[in-house]
Order: structure tokens, then C-alpha cells, then sequence
């Protein structure tokens, strides 16, 4: 086995990664092409539906407002005719003055409130709010008397009032009375634009949240959707759609669809907005929605693109991980088994049952490990043989140099049986017991060469070598080893071998 393995990438991840750039990679791409796509046509088709919107509600509104000023025109004309006969001291009393004023606030539930008052402003009043009571109006009122004493028509900006506990928007409109060219007095109505704010309020309920609003010339609000987030009479001049508006002073001809920033608090919102003119009013219809409104489609598009994208990894981790396990687990007892082999460990089969080229893989393998088995079993065998070859010539030379002198016969394997215990006491290993077993087995092979008149001389030892035979014969414990010595095949045949078993005592 390498001493530095390499690093490897495990073949599961490879098959995971595969699967997750097939199944997230095209539905990413459609997703994008699809948003893309969405994206522009629902901006011009939100585009459209502003448009529709607001020229619809700049019509519908002109057309309220014409039929309201034609009826109230067509009351003003028949009260100069009713007062021009009735004395500016009786406005107060007169009963067909007064029926006049109940019939039409009857007939026109838009006008809540009528008077007439003569030049002292005294006068009969008819209508289901009492706008007498109602300060603004009762300021609107006074302001409207002053100008038709000069002979000017009045018509007041739009006010909040609240009625039967909600907030609408409501109008003065007043014209002078004149009796032989004088001033008579005033003719004045207060109208509710109810109406209106209840339309702009179903744009909001029915156009996907669509804020709509009217402004006159001077940027002041007139009606919106909201009266409580958007008071009547409130300063718009800070809107951009509405400066758009502003920019025609009254006369736009077309409508026009902007986007533009509209700053909330300390926020700043993107909004989407289109302004319509109502050319007989001099007003603008304004409608708009925040971009997050308007692309609502897109950015749920983007939504659910991005929640099918994670299912789509979700569902191709848990395929990937069962569909790879077929293939990755076979590979790996393959890896394993071959680990096993690199290790020597030839036993190891890989356990493969499947139908594919990896199970024909897998038994090529374990038929190419029976094969090796097989060889190495011979090889064994070959080598124990070579082995046991080897040590029965050793041994059969160490016999022959036995045999050339009766007295040294089994020595050779007497000293490999002492050099074998001994190389053991001290903790060689077994190879080297092996060797030390032929170095002993063969020390004595160089005497297969020593003439034999040499080994079967019988001179008596020297001196010094008879007293080293005395010292160990006078020794107790020198027993064994004096029976070791006379068997030493250079021992002088004249040394004395008593005690020494198949061997005559020579002098």
C-alpha cells in the first residue's frame, strides 16, 4: 500500500452531483426564460389595467359630476324664479320656498344639505345633515356667502365630514340670487361625494389592490379609496405621478404610466402609478400600486421556481442516494476485497450478485484471486519442498562429516539442538533460529575435507590441555561437561573418557 495515500472523491458524490445539476440545472433555466418573460408582460399588462382604470374612473366621474352640476344648475335657476316673487324678508317662512328645498335634497340623495338665505343671511335650509351644526362646513358656508355678495359663483375644495359614523368627502357649491340686478341673497348646496369614494374603494377591492384617488389643479384630494389614510382637502403636491398631472395644469389629454418612488415616513416604497384627466373638471384621477403589487405574478413565479428547485434537489439526493447505493455498494466490497488482496489476504472474495458489468467484474475478480491463491498455494508447497530438500542435504552432509569419525557421531545436531534453545532463551526470531539452526548444523562441514589420518591421530594432548581435562574431572558440576568434552571430535583419543557411554577407556 502507497505510504501517502491520495485523496480521492468518493464516486457517490460524483453521482449526487450529476443528479442534482440534471434535475435543478433545466428547471432553473425555465424558471429564469419563464420569469423573464412573465416579467415584461405582466408589467405592460398591469400597465393596461392602470390605464383602463383610471380613463374609466375620469369618465365615470365626469359624467356624475356633469349630471350633478346640470341638476343643481336647473334647482339654482328655479329658486331665482321662486325668490324673485317672494319678499327677501319672508326666504325664512315661505312654505313653497321651503317645500322646494325638501323636494329636491329629496330627489338628489347626493346633495345632503340646501339653503336660501336673503342678504342677511337668514333662510330656510332642507337635508339629512345639518351642516349649520358642522363647523367646517359652517366656515365653508360663511366663505361662500362673502363671495356670491360680490356677484361670484362658489365652489369649495373638498372636505371630510362624518356621517352615520364613516368619513366622506363633501363640496359647497353656491350661486348668488338677484332681484332686478341686486343681491337677494344665496342659493347653496352641500354634495356629498360618496359616490365617488365608494367606486374608488371597489378599484380597491377589485383591481388587486389598486390605490385610486382625485385631485383637483391644485393638487388638493378630492375623494380616494381610503378617506382615513387620505383626508380630503390633503396637499398631494409631493407625489411624482401627481406633479406629473400638475404639469399640464388641467389639460392633459392622455393618460400616462410612471414608475416613481413615493416616500412613506422614512421609507421609500417603488410604486407603479397612471393619473387620467377629467377635462371638464380641470381634476386628475390617480391610480397606483406598489411594485411589489403590480409584480405580485412574477415574484410568486420566482417563489414557487425556487421551491421546486429545492424539492427537485430534495427528491434527487433521496433517488441519488438509493440508485447510487446499487452501484457504490458492490464498488466498495470490491475496494475492500482488493484492499484485503494488496494486503496479502488472499482468502477475501468479493460478494457481488449483480446482473450488471460490475458483478461481471466482480467474479473476473474473485476468479483472478482464486487463480492467485491457486499459484501461491503451489509456491508454498515448491518452497516447503525446496525447504525440506535443502535441510535433508544439510543435514545429510552434516551426517557424512559425522561419519568420517565414530566418536563424533550426533554432534553436529547436538550443537544445533544447544544453539536453537539458546538463540530462543534470548528472543531471536524465527528466521533467525533458522539460520542459526544451519550455521550450527554446518560448523563442523569444513572436516569433510580434513584427511582422515589427521582426524584419527592418537598423540596425546600437551600439558597444559591434560590439566585442563583434570581440572574439569576434579569439578562436581563438571560431570556433564566433561562428558561433552570426550565426545569433542578433536579430543585427543588418549584422554581418559570414563563415565562416557560407548566408549573405551584408552591410556
Amino acid at each position: 500500500m502507497d505510504k501517502h495515500p491520495v485523496w480521492r472523491l468518493r464516486i457517490l458524490y460524483v453521482f449526487l452531483l450529476i443528479l442534482i445539476v440534471i434535475s435543478v440545472v433545466p428547471l432553473s433555466f425555465y424558471g429564469i426564460k419563464m420569469v423573464e418573460s412573465n416579467q415584461d408582460t405582466l408589467k405592460t399588462q398591469e400597465e393596461e389595467l392602470q390605464t383602463i382604470t383610471s380613463k374609466s374612473l375620469a369618465q365615470e366621474i365626469g359624467l356624475y359630476m356633469e349630471n350633478t352640476n346640470e341638476r343643481l344648475k336647473g334647482f339654482f335657476e328655479a329658486t331665482q324664479t321662486t325668490v324673485a316673487k317672494i319678499p327677501a324678508s319672508q326666504y325664512e317662512s315661505d312654505p313653497q320656498l321651503r317645500a322646494a328645498l325638501e323636494k329636491f335634497v329629496t330627489d338628489q340623495p347626493q346633495v345632503i344639505f340646501v339653503t336660501v338665505v336673503n342678504t342677511d343671511a337668514k333662510g330656510p335650509l332642507a337635508g339629512s345633515y345639518n351642516a349649520a351644526a358642522d363647523v367646517f362646513l359652517a366656515k365653508l358656508l360663511e366663505r361662500a356667502f362673502i363671495a356670491v355678495r360680490q356677484k361670484n359663483n362658489f365652489e369649495s375644495n373638498a372636505t371630510t365630514i362624518t356621517r352615520q359614523g364613516k368619513n366622506e368627502s363633501a363640496i359647497v357649491i353656491a350661486r348668488p340670487l338677484t332681484v332686478n340686478g341686486k343681491f337677494a341673497g344665496m342659493v347653496a348646496a352641500v354634495v356629498t361625494l360618496q359616490h365617488l369614494q365608494e367606486r374608488l374603494e371597489d378599484t380597491w377591492r377589485t383591481a388587486s389592490r389598486l390605490e385610486a384617488y382625485v385631485v383637483d389643479n391644485s393638487a388638493h384630494l378630492i375623494a380616494s379609496y381610503d378617506p382615513n389614510k387620505y383626508p380630503a382637502n390633503s396637499d398631494m403636491a409631493n407625489v411624482p405621478v401627481v406633479q406629473k398631472f400638475l404639469a399640464w395644469r388641467g389639460g392633459a389629454l392622455a393618460s400616462e404610466t410612471l414608475p416613481f418612488t413615493l416616500q412613506v415616513g422614512n421609507q421609500s416604497v417603488a410604486m407603479l402609478g397612471t393619473y387620467s384627466s377629467v377635462q371638464s373638471l380641470g381634476w386628475g384621477v390617480i391610480v397606483q400600486k406598489k411594485l411589489s403589487d403590480a409584480y405580485f405574478s412574477v415574484h410568486q413565479m420566482i417563489r414557487e421556481t425556487m421551491w421546486w428547485g429545492v424539492l427537485a434537489i430534495i427528491l434527487s439526493l433521496v433517488v441519488g442516494l438509493v440508485a447510487t447505493k446499487s452501484i457504490t455498494r458492490p464498488i466498495e466490497q470490491l475496494r475492500r476485497t482488493a484492499r484485503s488482496i494488496a494486503n496479502r489476504d488472499f482468502t477475501q472474495r468479493a460478494d457481488v450478485r449483480s446482473r450488471t458489468e460490475i458483478g461481471e467484474l466482480a467474479a473476473t475478480f474473485n476468479t483472478m484471486a482464486e487463480d492467485i491463491q491457486h499459484y501461491i498455494g503451489e509456491l508454498e508447497a515448491a518452497s516447503e519442498q525446496n525447504r525440506q530438500l535443502f535441510m535433508n542435504s544439510i543435514e545429510a552432509l552434516a551426517s557424512a562429516v559425522d561419519a568420517k569419525d565414530p566418536y563424533t557421531k550426533g554432534h553436529s545436531s547436538r550443537v544445533a539442538q544447544y544453539s536453537v534453545i539458546l538463540a530462543k532463551e534470548i528472543g531471536l526470531e524465527e528466521e533467525d533460529v533458522t539460520k542459526i539452526r544451519i550455521s550450527a548444523t554446518l560448523h563442523d562441514v569444513g572436516k569433510i575435507g580434513v584427511d582422515d589420518r589427521v582426524l584419527a591421530d592418537e598423540r596425546r594432548v600437551r600439558n597444559h590441555e591434560a590439566a585442563h581435562g583434570d581440572g574439569l574431572r576434579n569439578r562436581p558440576a563438571g560431570q556433564g561437561a566433561r562428558r561433552d568434552a570426550a565426545r569433542h571430535p578433536l579430543a585427543p583419543r588418549t584422554v581418559e573418557r570414563q563415565g562416557v557411554p560407548g566408549r573405551d577407556r584408552r591410556g
